[in-house]
C-alpha cells in the first residue's frame, strides 16, 4: 500500500480498543493469555510501522483507540467520547485533560455536530474529518488554520484549565514557546454572560479574539474575564 499506492498511513481496526482477552487460534489449538494478546497488538502495530517507514520515513500507523500502552508505539488514535453506546459522563467534552496526561499521545474526534467538533477542538484534539463536513468547510477551514499557525500552543503547548461559571461551558489556556492563547467552548448554556477565572496571576492580561468575536477582553485585578458566547459556539482568544 505505501509502496504502490503511496498511502499516507494505515489505520488498524479495533487495535488498541480491544484490550484484555483471552485468544483462541485454531491453527494451533492454543489459548493466549490476555498478557499475551496485548503484547502481541503492541508487537504488530510496531512491525507495520517499521515496515512502513523503511519506504516512507514519516508514515504513519494510527488505532481505533489511542489510549493506554498504544501510546507508546503509534501516531494516534480515536478518543472514546463520541463513540457508539458512550452512557458515561455528561455528554460534552469540556475541560478535557487528556493532553495535559498524555503530552506525547495524539487523540483525534470530531463527534457528529458542530457542537461536538467545536469542543473537540477546544480540547487539544485533533479533528477527524470527511465530505461529511463540506457544508461547514470554510468554518473547519479556520480551526485547522488556527492550530497551524499556533502550533507551538494548540498542538506542542502546555494546557490549562481556568474554571467557567457555568456548568456545560469549558475554558482551556494554551501556553506555547511564542504564543498564549485561551478557548472558551459553550456546549450547552443559552446566550448569557460567561464568567472565566484564569486566576490571580494572569490579573490585568489583555486577550484578544481571532475567532468568535471582536475587539478583547481584560481580566480583572482578580484575574476574570467576562464575555457573552452563544450556544453551541466557540470563542478563540491570543494573549497581547
Amino acid at each position: 500500500l505505501v509502496r504502490d499506492y503511496d498511502v499516507d498511513g494505515i489505520q488498524l481496526d479495533s487495535v488498541g480498543w480491544q484490550w484484555n482477552r483471552l485468544y483462541y487460534t485454531e491453527a494451533e489449538r492454543k489459548i493466549y493469555s490476555m498478557q499475551e494478546y496485548n503484547r502481541g497488538l503492541l508487537e504488530i502495530i510496531e512491525r507495520v510501522r517499521d515496515a512502513m517507514r523503511e519506504i516512507k520515513p514519516d508514515a504513519v500507523v494510527m488505532s481505533e483507540s489511542g489510549s493506554g500502552p498504544v501510546i507508546g508505539v503509534n501516531d494516534g488514535g480515536f478518543t472514546a467520547d463520541y463513540c457508539w453506546n458512550n452512557k458515561t459522563g455528561t455528554g460534552y467534552v469540556i475541560n478535557a485533560p487528556t493532553k495535559y496526561a498524555y503530552p506525547q499521545a495524539n487523540f483525534f474526534s470530531s463527534g457528529n455536530t458542530v457542537n461536538s467538533l467545536n469542543q473537540v477542538f477546544a480540547a487539544g484534539y485533533g479533528l477527524s474529518l470527511c465530505d461529511y463536513w463540506l457544508e461547514h468547510a470554510d468554518y473547519i477551514r479556520q480551526l485547522v488554520t488556527l492550530r497551524q499557525e499556533y502550533a507551538d500552543a494548540l498542538i506542542y503547548g502546555t494546557p490549562y484549565f481556568p474554571k467557567a461559571d457555568k456548568k456545560a461551558v469549558g475554558a482551556y489556556r494554551y501556553v506555547g514557546d511564542e504564543h498564549e492563547l485561551l478557548i472558551v467552548v459553550n456546549a450547552d448554556n443559552p446566550m448569557s454572560k460567561q464568567k472565566i477565572s484564569l486566576g490571580e496571576e494572569l490579573a490585568g492580561s489583555t486577550w484578544k479574539y481571532l475567532l468568535g468575536g471582536e475587539g478583547s477582553l481584560t481580566a480583572g485585578d482578580d484575574g476574570l474575564v467576562e464575555l457573552r458566547l452563544a450556544n453551541q459556539s466557540l470563542a478563540v482568544f491570543i494573549r497581547q
